[in-house]
Order: C-alpha cells, then structure tokens, then sequence
C-alpha cells in the first residue's frame, strides 16, 4: 500500500468511527452522570442530562448551597463534522446568584477534543488541548469532572 492509499485508508476509517465514537460517549456520559449521582454530593446537587437531538447533550447540575442561592452548572456538548475533521464540543456555564444579586454568568469554558485514528492498529481516539491523547471514556470522565466535582 502506497502513502496515498494508506491516507485515503486512513480517512475512510476516521468517518466510519465517528458515529461509534458518539455512541460510546454518550453512554460513558450517562453511566457517569448516574455514579455522580451516587455519590454524597451527588445525592445533595444531582445533575440530569438530556439529548436535545442526535448531536447534543445538555448536562445541568444546581449546586445552591442556600434557599436565597443560584449555582447552576449547564455543559452543553456537540458534535460536529467540518471539512472533514470530527470534533466534540464541551461548553461549559456556570450561573451564579447569591442574596438577591443580579444572576451573572462566570467561568465560561470551551474544550474541543478532535476524533484521530488509526487504521492499522483500529485504535481511536480524541485529541484535547495541546495535543494530550484521551480514550473516549476517559474524555468524558474528565469533561464531567471538571464541572461536577465539588470545588475547595
């Protein structure tokens, strides 16, 4: 196989794995949303996710810590193909009010991690921010972490 053949291999593989890709992260998300749930933090602020289509996930959490409190957590998840390249989306909003105050969003992120294969060994996997290597579930894990986790 010549190097035009290999990348043309190596191309048909990357979109015939997007859709498995997507279904093993959005079930890696639910299975973990349920384990948050489970925890004691979890059982005082649990979080619920919904698809909202075939492409998406919206992930909320309330963490209010009093009557007079809002702490609500939203990450909104997508997936998308552009020229090619296969990317998973991970905006996350944090929604704050504390004793009567104006609501203000804080501590916006946004994480894209980009779907890479290869076809000779059949491994996937996405590609965070700087280049860091993530397993599908471990990515999710990660993402969920990141927004669940109680914060010091």
């Amino acid at each position: 196989m010549n190097a035009f053949q290999r990348a043309e291999e190596q191309r048909l593989f990357k979109e015939r794995r997007i859709v498995p890709v997507w279904i093993e992260f959005r079930a890696a998300v639910n299975t973990l949303i349920n384990s948050y749930n489970d925890t004691e933090e979890g059982r005082i602020h649990p979080a619920s996710g919904k698809s909202q289509n075939d492409t998406d996930i919206l992930i909320s959490c309330d963490k209010q810590r009093a009557a007079d409190q809002i702490h609500t957590i939203t990450l909104t998840i997508q997936i998308s193909l552009n020229k090619g390249v296969c990317t998973i989306t991970v905006s996350q909003e944090r929604w704050l009010r504390i004793h009567g105050s104006r609501v203000r969003k804080e501590n916006d992120s946004t994480a894209h991690f980009k779907l890479d294969a290869n076809f000779e060994t059949s491994e996937e996997w996405l590609v965070g921010k700087g280049g860091t290597r993530w397993g599908v579930f471990a990515c999710a894990e990660s993402v969920l972490k990141n927004a669940l986790a109680p914060q010091p």
